[in-house]
C-alpha cells in the first residue's frame, strides 16, 4: 500500500504554528468583542406585589425591559432611613421613613447629570442628579409610622432635609419636594427627557387660555401653584380645586 498523501498530511512545523497562531487571534478577538457589549445586570428578586416606582435612562442594573421596576418591599430592600422635619403641606414635625435616593441610584447604577421626576398625575420637575447623591434626600414611603396612600401625597413622597440654620427651605427646594411619585428617570443635561409629558412644561411657561379659565405662570405669584393641565384658576398651596367636575389638590 502506498503512502497516503494530502493536505492534511504536508503540513510542517511553520504551517502547524501559523494555524494556531490565527485560532488563537480569533478567540482574542472574539473575546474582546464580547467585553465591549455593555451588559445589563438584573436586580433580584424582581418585584412581586403593586409596582410604585420606575426608574429608566441612564442605568445599568434593570429588572425588566430598559428599566428598574420597585414594589415597596423591593425598595424597603435597599435600606431604611428616617428623616424628621416639617414641610409647608404637614402639621408640625412629622416622621418620614423611607429609602435614600442616593441608595436608589447607587442600586441601579445611575449615571448623568440630573433626574427627571413624574408624578401620577404626569406633572415633573427636573432635580440635578447631584442634589440626591450627595444631600440627605428622602424617598418617603411612611409618613408617622403609616404607608402614604395616593391621597396622602403617597406612594413616594421626594422630601429634602431642613437647611442647617433652621431656616425654610427657598421656593426652588420646595419645588422639587413632588409627592405621588411614579417615574424616575436619569439623563443628561443636554438631552430632552423621554417623558411624554413635556407639554406640561410648556404650559406651565405661558398663559393659555381655556374657555373662560387662565392659566397662569408660577413665575407671577410663586406663593401660589395652579393645576393647570385643567385651566384652574390662581389658588394657594394646599387648597383644592374643581376642574371639570374632578377633585383635585394643587
Amino acid at each position: 500500500m502506498g503512502e497516503l498523501e494530502g493536505p492534511g498530511l504536508m503540513r510542517g512545523p511553520r504551517d502547524t504554528t501559523k494555524a494556531a497562531l490565527r485560532r488563537f487571534s480569533l478567540v482574542v478577538a472574539c473575546f474582546a468583542a464580547l467585553i465591549a457589549i455593555p451588559v445589563q445586570a438584573e436586580i433580584h428578586p424582581g418585584p412581586t406585589g403593586h409596582i410604585i416606582l420606575t426608574v429608566t435612562g441612564n442605568i445599568s442594573v434593570t429588572n425588566a425591559k430598559n428599566e428598574a421596576r420597585f414594589d415597596t418591599a423591593l425598595l424597603e430592600s435597599l435600606g431604611g432611613a428616617t428623616l424628621v422635619t416639617s414641610t409647608p403641606w404637614t402639621d408640625g414635625t412629622v416622621k418620614f421613613e423611607g429609602v435614600w435616593a442616593r441608595d436608589l441610584l447607587e442600586a441601579v447604577r445611575a449615571t448623568g447629570d440630573k433626574v427627571v421626576a413624574v408624578a401620577l398625575n404626569d406633572y415633573q420637575v427636573e432635580i440635578p442628579l447631584e442634589d440626591l447623591n450627595n444631600q440627605n434626600v428622602l424617598l418617603v414611603l411612611k409618613m408617622n409610622g403609616t404607608y402614604m396612600r395616593v391621597r396622602d401625597k403617597g406612594p413616594v413622597w421626594i422630601i429634602y432635609p431642613s437647611p442647617p440654620s433652621g431656616e425654610a427651605r427657598d421656593m426652588a427646594t420646595r419645588e422639587k419636594m413632588i409627592w405621588q411619585l411614579k417615574r424616575l428617570e436619569i439623563a443628561q443635561e443636554n438631552t430632552r427627557p423621554k417623558s411624554p409629558v413635556n407639554y406640561l412644561k410648556q404650559r406651565l411657561r405661558r398663559p393659555r387660555t381655556f374657555g373662560k379659565a387662565s392659566v397662569w405662570r408660577p413665575a407671577d405669584n410663586p406663593e401660589s401653584h395652579c393645576a393647570s393641565w385643567c385651566g384652574c384658576r390662581r389658588i394657594p398651596f394646599g387648597d383644592r380645586a374643581t376642574c371639570g367636575g374632578t377633585e383635585i389638590p394643587v
